[in-house]
């Protein structure tokens, strides 16, 4: 079995680097303020910062899938792809998954009343989330995460995957030696 495809398949989800916070860049058929109020509610919800947060365990769980597939491999290789990745997925890749699923789904207004909804909750008075938009939500909830999901899968597995392959090509010592063929 092919490493990088080993790669893939194990890392499935949500890793993250350090750096600036940076506005994801703009579709061309989503208006400018239907971007900005996506990106600002990514950011005052925590959305940023859960998925930050929940780097190193992430990439915990990618090494340990991938030792289950490569029980033979040199710790190092672990170790070095854990490196890399962190040095190299971007959140602002990973947030623009989800600035991308609201702008999709929901209209200018209705970001505008989930922006109003998250700052109250700093306040002594809440505003609550209109019934329409709750039922709006909820209703698109399970295609949203999917998209989520699936969105920042592919971002991991496709790094994952070119990461592994380098390390692969650097240091074929870290995997096990390859069986030759037996000649007739």
């Amino acid at each position: 079995m092919k490493l990088a495809l080993a790669l893939a398949l194990a890392f499935a989800i949500h890793v993250d680097a350090q750096g600036p916070a940076e506005l994801p860049a703009l579709k061309p058929d989503v208006a400018v303020e239907v971007h900005l109020n996506a990106v600002k509610l990514v950011d005052m919800d925590g959305t940023r910062d859960r998925m930050a947060a929940a780097i190193p365990e992430q990439i915990d769980q990618g090494k340990a899938a991938m030792r289950k597939r490569c029980p033979n491999c040199d710790p190092a290789f672990f170790a070095e792809w854990g490196k890399r990745m962190v040095a190299r997925l971007k959140i602002d890749d990973l947030v623009n998954v989800v600035v991308r699923a609201y702008e999709r789904r929901f209209t200018n207004d209705e970001l505008t009343e989930f922006l109003a909804v998250v700052s109250s909750q700093k306040t002594e008075k809440p505003v609550p989330l209109s019934p329409a938009l709750k039922k709006k939500t909820l209703d698109l909830m399970p295609a949203i995460m999917g998209e989520i999901i699936g969105g920042c899968a592919e971002i991991g597995a496709r790094l994952g995957g070119e990461v592994g392959d380098e390390i692969e090509k650097e240091h074929p010592e870290y995997l096990p030696a390859k069986p030759k063929p037996d000649k007739p």
